[in-house]
């Protein structure tokens, strides 16, 4: 059976797009049970440490209660997000989208007292004649203060004027059959032929990391994230995450991936990805062509000596216990 070896170096840092603004669901890909609305927006603020962040909010009220999240990124991309739970009623809208979001439920984090107001006109969304969804901007601005409880410090202030608001409400109704549809090029007759490429993940402890990378390529992204369950308040969660752009592996003979990382930045250590058993599964593809995937289930991870580490200038540095089977790698060849 095939296997590859990785040998992993330290390239530039991306910040993770997605980390900029709380993503707002597709309606069309939801099969909403009840109705239900949510906001968002974001803001570039100074903490008092100094330290620009790109800061973003998001709320929600519906039949199963309340939901608040927010997000700080720095430049290099280190994100930290905190969700809560919190009553329904903290976000308080009218028909047309007027309210306000107030809540002091996220102590010790900080507290919340803002005010929303439409911007621009409604835009709907439907399903086969069915309302799904509207969406609207919003202006919202108003009391936001938050404190990260860590290096970066606090952010906020009793004017702040967050962007790009809006405001989404779904009307219950069943969108998911006019969501886009298809396979999800896991193989099926006249699925476009994927290049030739290489993954790892493993998640244990609530610490993952992984990569991704098309054989042939350079360079490569590897990302680490974690979640903590926080003591208070009750049901809140921070989730960190920080991806750094790395060298490719190069492949090599053996059962086994492992790999090594020699630099001062983002990302330090060595670790070794093991398996002895990987399993083949023929893929057809466009033009009566077929690939291969291979996938290795229950792989071992362990350290080296240094072990394998993403830096966080906020809360420690991301690093994966030595374990076994909680990793998982995959391989695609190139199809013919």
């Amino acid at each position: 059976m095939a296997a590859v070896g990785l040998i992993t170096g330290l390239g530039a840092l991306t910040a993770p797009t997605h980390a900029e603004q709380p993503a707002t669901p597709d309606p069309l890909t939801m099969a909403k049970s009840s109705s239900s609305s949510s906001i968002s927006a974001a803001a570039t603020l100074k903490s008092n440490k100094g330290k620009k962040l790109r800061v973003a909010l998001s709320a929600s009220s519906g039949s199963s209660g309340g939901f608040l999240a927010v997000s700080l990124v720095d430049k290099a991309g280190e994100q930290h997000s905190w969700s809560f739970k919190v009553p329904k009623k903290t976000l308080k809208l009218n028909g047309k989208g007027k309210g306000k979001l107030v809540t002091k439920k996220i102590k010790p984090f900080g507290k919340i007292k803002i005010t929303i107001k439409p911007a621009k006109k409604w835009k709907a969304t439907k399903c086969k004649g069915k309302l799904i969804s509207k969406k609207r901007p919003l202006k919202i601005t108003g009391l936001f203060q938050f404190d990260s409880k860590s290096a970066w410090g606090k952010v906020g202030g009793k004017k702040v004027k967050f962007k790009g608001g809006q405001l989404v409400k779904f009307t219950g109704k069943d969108g998911s059959a006019c969501a886009k549809g298809g396979d999800g090029g896991d193989g099926g007759d006249g699925d476009k032929c994927p290049t030739a490429s290489a993954s790892w993940a493993s998640y244990v402890g609530g610490q993952g990391m992984s990569s991704q990378w098309n054989i042939g390529a350079s360079q490569t992204t590897l990302m680490a994230s974690r979640t903590v369950n926080l003591a208070k308040p009750k049901g809140a969660v921070r989730s960190d995450f920080r991806s750094a752009v790395v060298p490719v592996p190069t492949t090599t003979a053996g059962e086994s991936i492992s790999m090594a990382v020699k630099s001062k930045g983002a990302v330090t250590g060595t670790a070794t990805l093991t398996s002895a058993t990987g399993y083949a599964i023929p893929r057809p593809c466009a033009g009566g062509k077929s690939y291969e995937e291979t996938f290795w289930y229950d792989v071992a991870y362990q350290n080296g000596t240094k072990p394998l580490a993403m830096k966080m200038s906020a809360y420690g540095a991301i690093k994966l216990p030595n374990s076994s089977g909680t990793a998982v790698i995959q391989m695609r060849s190139n199809a013919s």
